[in-house]
């Protein structure tokens, strides 16, 4: 799987776990049938490091929303907020890149102008 397939992979995980109010370990053994994906270095830094800094990365974005509340966003959004500000905060990878996938992510998952808040506050980090 290359790098895109592998942060889709994330986002359903940590969409799942949040949904479901369960562990995202729980999610990923669950739900993850690709055992190289179980083992993925970038899969698991990302995942975990969404549940390890949850408060710190939720806190993070809700500093950028305008007089709105992260918890009020749906769960696909917040699972592509979360995983993009941690991969912003933690990987080396162009930010351009992160936040263009996020958006073709936000697009394909989520309601229709969304990704225009994704876009938007990826891009204040």
């Amino acid at each position: 799987m290359n790098r895109t397939e592998i942060r889709e992979q994330a986002i359903i995980c940590v969409y799942q776990s949040l949904l479901l109010n369960t562990d995202i370990y729980e999610v990923i053994n669950n739900q993850v049938d690709d055992k190289k994906v179980k083992r993925d270095i970038f899969f698991l830094n990302i995942t975990a490091n969404v549940i390890e800094h949850k408060t710190y990365l939720q806190e993070m974005i809700e500093s950028k929303l305008n007089n709105w509340a992260f918890d009020r966003l749906g769960f696909l959004e917040q699972a592509i907020l979360l995983v993009g500000v941690a991969e912003l905060l933690s990987e080396d990878a162009d930010k351009a890149v992160i936040i263009n996938e996020a958006i073709e992510f936000t697009k394909k998952y989520a309601a229709a102008d969304s990704f225009k808040l994704i876009n938007g506050l990826l891009d204040q980090i």
